[in-house]
């Protein structure tokens, strides 16, 4: 099966501290992966903003266009020169005899 990943499962470290302190903050998990990708652009954003100590716009889509690898909670940010984020958010799985799901490919 080809799906993007449940938050839960997320093998970077920094989406696993993300994860134990929103959890401890709301007592839940975030319910998709949607929510932490939208975290990761406003996280790429406002680093970008401290780097280039702009507001400006245009600045700031520049120099996020040569953005490598940064740490997002989703997995490692940089975009394309289109502006669209390399890399798949998806994952494929094996689903288990149990019902639970192996990661296969990332």
């Amino acid at each position: 099966m080809i799906n993007v990943p449940t938050p839960d499962i997320l093998p970077y470290d920094i989406a696993k501290t993300f994860l134990v302190d929103y959890k401890a903050k709301f007592n839940a998990m975030p319910a998709s992966i949607w929510s932490l990708m939208n975290v990761d652009g406003l996280r790429v954003i406002l680093h970008v903003m401290e780097q280039t100590k702009s507001e400006d716009t245009k600045v700031i889509a520049e120099e996020m266009h040569k953005l490598k690898d940064f740490p997002g909670i989703t997995g490692p940010v940089t975009f394309r020169e289109d502006g669209e984020r390399t890399g798949g958010g998806y994952m494929t799985y094996e689903v288990q005899a149990d019902k639970s799901y192996k990661i296969v490919y990332q």
